[in-house]
């Protein structure tokens, strides 16, 4: 045994004992303890006997319950997960004026610290077999590992010297290189959810991957075409369009002189993203996406879209996507990037005479609508109305700005030989 296990054991005994002094003060004062440590996961508990007391005790016992009640129910239950007659030397071990709360916390955050020591091991016979692949899943389950040992409590002076650093910074939000989008929304801010929604057909596609490729001239990008191959949307949407030719005459064949220009074009249009550009179109779940974002630490990120991830969480599609529109959120957050998320809704909007999207389509579709930050509808009449008037323009709908207006029609021009937005 290395001395490292035996630092574990000993921590693990250490919370033992304090896991101990908590049943301790729930044995007798439960509706207290359930009131102030409520917040407390079973899960974290290591004590077997103790944890199951904590989980039914905290479905059992309410703040507001009269003491007399709570201590009964408390007693019953510490009988039955077998520590009743023990928790007599407990509570001549529990410290005069240490609240409870402070003993959940100080299980909270050992708990973090011996999660982290154990992957620490782990990472450390990753590394040692050079097994990069397993030492990059643990590093990220490090990252991500919940912290609960006590919660952070910044004054307004702390928000204000917050702000005073990003303002300085000068990197708040990120342009579209659209003027007619970024005049109406500032540009995409960061750590922001930027939901773009329309049926099919209406163009949304186009719209973010002519947005990513004008980021990446300038900062990082990476982007996730799960409906579309990486051959498509780099031939259909970017070489085809800058050389005159549609996919269709593409793929029926071109001369020798014509597939040389396209490849040049190809070749040349690459060079200026450089490695800023990163285009993936592997089916991918929330947490592989997690994984592409901390090591590439892009500006933006693009999902295309949202129902293609392959998470399978909740009972319902509506709760799926609920949950990865979540994961998706804190991925931005956490990394400081744009998240912006393709949705493609449900054919209710054709039962309406008017056709244009509006934030209650999204109902269908879990939580979405109140998740994000910014939700962002596209719309075509000509591709309801042959004899329409506007011919050629696409009406981007701003539904929702957490920060800005809302219901707020942008006029976009489009040309479909160019695939390209003005």
């Amino acid at each position: 045994m290395t001395e490292l296990d035996d630092s574990i054991n000993a921590a693990y005994q250490r919370q033992r004992n304090i896991e101990e002094l908590l049943a301790a003060c729930a044995i007798y004062k439960p509706a207290t303890t359930v009131r102030d440590c409520g917040w407390l996961k079973p899960d974290v508990i290591n004590h077997i006997e103790i944890k199951e007391f904590w989980k039914k005790l905290l479905a059992s016992v309410t703040p507001d319950m009269e003491n007399d009640k709570a201590q009964e129910i408390a007693g019953r239950l510490a009988l039955e997960s077998g520590i009743y007659l023990r928790s007599f030397d407990w509570q001549n071990q529990v410290q005069i004026g240490v609240s409870p709360n402070m003993y959940a916390q100080e299980i909270a955050r050992r708990h973090y610290i011996l999660k982290q020591q154990e992957l620490s091991r782990q990472l450390s016979t990753a590394l040692y077999d050079f097994d990069d692949i397993t030492a990059k899943t643990i590093i990220e389950q490090m990252s991500t590992t919940e912290h609960l040992g006590g919660v952070e409590l910044p004054t307004a002076f702390e928000a204000a010297q917050e702000f005073e650093k990003t303002l300085r910074a000068g990197d708040m939000s990120i342009s579209t290189y659209i003027p007619i989008i970024d005049n109406a929304t500032g540009g995409m801010q960061r750590k922001n959810m930027v939901i773009i929604a329309g049926r099919s057909s209406m163009g949304k596609t186009a719209l973010v991957w002519q947005i990513a490729r004008n980021v990446a001239r300038h900062k990082k990008v990476i982007f996730f075409s799960l409906e579309m191959s990486r051959t498509n949307v780099w031939g259909a949407r970017t070489v085809g369009p800058l050389a005159g030719h549609e996919w269709k005459k593409i793929k029926a064949g071109l001369s020798p002189d014509e597939m040389e220009r396209l490849i040049e074009i190809s070749y040349k249009e690459s060079m200026a993203f450089e490695d800023r550009l990163i285009l993936i179109n592997k089916p991918h779940t929330t947490d592989q996406v997690w994984q592409a974002v901390s090591q590439y630490q892009p500006d933006l990120v693009v999902i295309d879209h949202l129902r293609l991830l392959k998470d399978t969480r909740g009972e319902s599609e509506n709760k799926r996507q609920g949950y990865i529109a979540q994961r998706l959120k804190e991925i931005g957050q956490h990394y400081n990037c744009v998240m912006v998320v393709l949705h493609q809704l449900s054919n209710r909007v054709e039962e309406r005479q008017d056709k244009r999207p509006l934030l209650g389509d999204l109902r269908d579709s879990g939580e979405i609508g109140d998740i994000a930050d910014v939700v962002m509808m596209l719309y075509r009449d000509e591709y309801y109305n042959r004899e329409t008037p506007n011919k050629g323009v696409t009406e981007l709908w701003l539904r929702k700005d957490r920060d800005g207006n809302r219901d707020v029609l942008i006029n976009l021009k489009y040309d479909p030989r160019q695939e390209w937005f003005e």
